[in-house]
Formats: C-alpha cells, structure tokens, sequence
C-alpha cells in the first residue's frame, strides 16, 4: 500500500463519517437539542473553533467521530436547559436523530452508485460486438440484435443472457430467439463453447451512458448489496459466516487502495459500498450503535412514554461499545494476518 493510496483511503473513511455525523447533527439541531460538539476523527484534536455554543473540532485519527448531545454532570461543563437535552426529547425525537446518521450514509451510498454506473455505463441487452469463430458469429447474430430470450426463458437485461448462459450443460444446444435492428423476428441454435472458466457464445453488449436508466440501477444495486450484507450479518450472528470475510480499518485501507489504482470512478464503487456498509451496521440494535438508540425510544413508546433509567442505559452503552470494540481488536488482528504475514 503506497502513502498517497492510504491517504486516500483515510480521507474517504473521514469523509463517510463526517456525512454520518452530519446527518445526527442537522436533525438535532432541528429539533432544538444542545450540541456541545460536532468532532471528526478521534484523538487529540487538530482544530478546534466554537460557533453558537458548538465546539466544532477535526481530531488527528480519521477512524471515527461523533457528535455530543447530552449534558455532563461531574465534568465542569455547562448543563442545559432541561427541554434542550437529547434524553429529555419525545422519543419520535430521539429515533429521527439516531436515525439520520445511518440514512446519509444509505442515500450517498444511492447517489455513488448512480455516479459510478452514469460513468462506467450499463449493459443494455443489444449486441456490440459480434466475434469471428464464435458460436454466434457462425449463427449468423448481428450487430444490433436484442436477444429477447434463451432456451425459453425471457432475457430483458443482459445479465439475463450471462445467467442462462451459466446454466449450459457440456455440448448442449441453446435456443436463441432474437429481434434484429431490422425489427425482424428470428431463431438461431448454437452450442457455447467453454473458456476462461465459463460458457460463452462471442458477443459483447453495447454500453449506455443514461441519466434515468443509470439512477435506476444505482437504486436496484444499493438493494441488491444491502441485501447482500444482510444475509451475511444472520450468517454471522448464527455462526455460519467465516470471519475472515470481516475487515477491519486496515483491510479497508488496503481495498480502498487497491481499487485507486484500477481508477477513480472505481473509488465511486468502492465508497459507495462502505458508506452502505456503515449505514447498514449502525442501524443493528447493537449497544453504542444508533440501532440501539432506536431500540430504547421504540420501548419507550411501547412503555408508554416511561423511560429506562440512565444508569441502565450507560451500562448497556458501555457493554455495548466493550463488544465493538474487541470485534475491532479481532478483525483488526485479522488484517494484519493475512496482509502481513499470508501475502
């Protein structure tokens, strides 16, 4: 990993957590909580300016931030007005608060995919390129066609051409109804031949650079990934996820600057799914998470506006972030591992 790479890699992570804590920020300051400081980063602090009673400060390590909301009782500072503590908010209050976080994360995540596919363009179920002494070539498919179904089974996208082409079994002829550029109707048999590891018949599909078309798929890949992550936090909560697939801050950094060197639009992708990441994990109603500030304003709701006692809640907080961090330990020791010691 190259200086310039990881540097990169910290200012992204600095940035999705700024956009993180931004989001808790604007919120509670519409519903009139008092914040005491807004910080980037963790450690000693690097600048430090207050503005309308805020400290705003970067601190020196890009790995974190956060933003204080309630009062302190044996510090010195000064307390709040009873009406401007976050504790003290409605818990619909509470929840938008916790909530906005995790949302900014989610909605840049929508807006890097969208990026990323308007530059890289999407595959659009044409045909580009037509390779000679390839299957299609010899059975006579064009430049311009639309493959309108395999063996049957409907093919709108191009990845529903790559997904039945997946299924072909060793010397088994395929059916391909086609529609030309011509607006003809026609149906050609083929037999796919094996390279590179998988079944392919020699076409390219032709790529598109839409607006609307590329704000939908960045919609369907943000669902498509969030889905994805889902799945692997219950295998991992049931023990069927292999912790090695887990990275920790260094891991990241070296992901991060692995994909700068393939190109920039690349680092669109790669944010993308970190800032989905750090939405994603912070809504889990895990202690020190924002999940879990949701979870105690939702049962308190149900409690009827009766709120747990402080005193329980900071234990469950601390419990909490005891948890987070010997998973940071682990993941981190994880990294330097297999990075340092299995490349």
């Amino acid at each position: 990993m190259g200086i310039f790479h990881t540097i990169i890699a910290l200012l992204i992570f600095g940035f999705l957590v700024f956009i993180h804590e931004l989001g808790h920020f604007i919120v509670a300051k519409k519903n009139d909580v008092r914040v005491y400081e807004f910080a980037i980063g963790m450690g000693p602090s690097l600048f430090k300016k207050t503005y309308h009673d805020t400290i705003y400060s970067i601190n020196c390590i890009p790995m974190g931030g956060f933003v204080r909301m309630s009062p302190f009782e044996d510090d010195g500072e000064e307390v709040c007005l009873p009406e401007e503590d976050f504790n003290n908010k409605r818990p619909m209050q509470k929840i938008a608060v916790a909530l906005a976080g995790p949302v900014m994360n989610i909605i840049f995540a929508v807006i890097a995919f969208c990026l990323f596919i308007g530059i890289v363009g999407y595959e659009k179920n044409m045909v580009d390129q037509v390779l000679p002494n390839y299957p299609a070539y010899q059975s006579g498919i064009s430049e311009g066609d639309t493959i309108v179904s395999v063996n049957g089974v409907a093919t709108k996208e191009w990845e529903d051409i790559m997904k039945e082409l997946s299924k072909v079994e060793k010397n088994s002829v395929i059916v391909i109804d086609i529609l030309t550029k011509e607006q003809e109707e026609k149906t050609v048999e083929m037999v796919p031949i094996f390279k590179e590891g998988r079944y392919m018949i020699g076409i390219t599909p032709k790529i598109e650079h839409r607006l609307i078309p590329s704000v939908k798929r960045g919609f369907a890949m943000t669902l498509s990934i969030g889905t994805e992550m889902l799945v692997f936090l219950k295998q991992l909560f049931t023990g069927r996820a292999d912790t090695n697939d887990l990275a920790g801050p260094i891991g990241i950094i070296q992901v991060v600057s692995h994909t700068a060197k393939v190109g920039s639009e690349y680092l669109l992708y790669i944010t993308g799914i970190i800032s989905l990441n750090l939405g994603i994990l912070n809504l889990l109603p895990i202690p020190a998470l924002d999940g879990s500030r949701i979870l105690i304003s939702v049962i308190e709701i149900l409690r009827r506006g009766k709120k747990l006692s402080l005193k329980w809640e900071n234990r469950i907080n601390l419990a909490g972030f005891a948890f987070l961090l010997g998973l940071m330990i682990l993941v981190t020791y994880k990294d330097i591992v297999r990075i340092f010691f299995k490349g």
